[in-house]
């Protein structure tokens, strides 16, 4: 179903912020994603997303190790994710992607990391927003990609 998406967003060089953007268009939210420094305590990477109208199945992916087969240096080893309330509650974490109970479904779509080290997971989350905290494996730092995927994207014919 189409809807208004809001975009609202920031560009950072040397964590500064140099421009904040927002704008509003028809159409659907196909993915979210951003790649960056994953460091520990409070410079971990955060990533937000909102559902309005009815709950909604997502994909959620933190990728690492397998940025490097693209050129990517400094890379996060082991990437594990938690998807927080706005309260801040733990609703959900995945460490490496194998062992998510989801498996099997991010198998049969083609889209599990190519790297058993990397988080995913699939998630139905009721309307709301929430938050997307990447850290390392035991302290680790690195460059990692966070995803957020509306899975109808994998399952229309």
């Amino acid at each position: 179903m189409k809807a208004k998406v809001m975009v609202v967003g920031a560009i950072f060089f040397l964590m500064s912020v140099t421009q904040v953007f927002a704008f509003e268009t028809d159409g659907y939210m196909v993915n979210l994603s951003t790649r960056g420094y994953v460091g520990t305590g409070d410079n971990v990477m955060i990533a937000g997303f909102c559902v309005s109208g009815r709950p909604l199945t997502v994909i959620i992916r933190a990728l690492g190790p397998s940025l490097a087969s693209r050129g990517v240096y400094g890379t996060l080893g082991d990437p594990m994710f938690e998807v927080r309330s706005p309260s801040g509650t733990l609703l959900y974490q995945n460490d490496d992607w194998i062992y998510a109970l989801s498996a099997p479904v991010l198998t049969s779509l083609g889209i599990q990391p190519s790297n058993s080290k990397e988080a995913a997971a699939v998630l139905t989350v009721s309307p709301g927003c929430f938050t997307v905290i990447v850290k390392g494996v035991g302290g680790s730092t690195g460059v990692a990609l966070v995803e957020v995927y509306d899975i109808t994207l994998f399952i229309r014919h």
